[in-house]
């Protein structure tokens, strides 16, 4: 289980709004992947120009460029 408690998904929420507040373009994948989706993005953001910070599914987190998150993200819609 990802969540653990009210207060996980308190603090995951509030993370996400203000990835949002600051137009981080982030995306969010929770709902069309699971468990078994390991190697696939769970949530995204951009942190420079060609940089994106990617959460997987299995939670590991990897900095990539614009290129790579193009190509996990094939698939997978927004």
């Amino acid at each position: 289980m990802l969540f653990r408690s009210a207060q996980d998904i308190f603090f995951a929420s509030a993370f996400y709004d203000k990835l949002v507040r600051e137009k981080k373009d982030v995306a969010y994948y929770g709902d069309k992947i699971t468990v078994e989706d390991s190697g696939k993005v769970l949530m995204r953001w951009k942190i420079s120009d060609n940089e994106y910070r990617v959460i997987f599914a299995d939670l590991t987190a990897e900095n990539v460029s614009a290129e790579e998150l193009a190509e996990l993200e094939k698939g997978l819609a927004k």
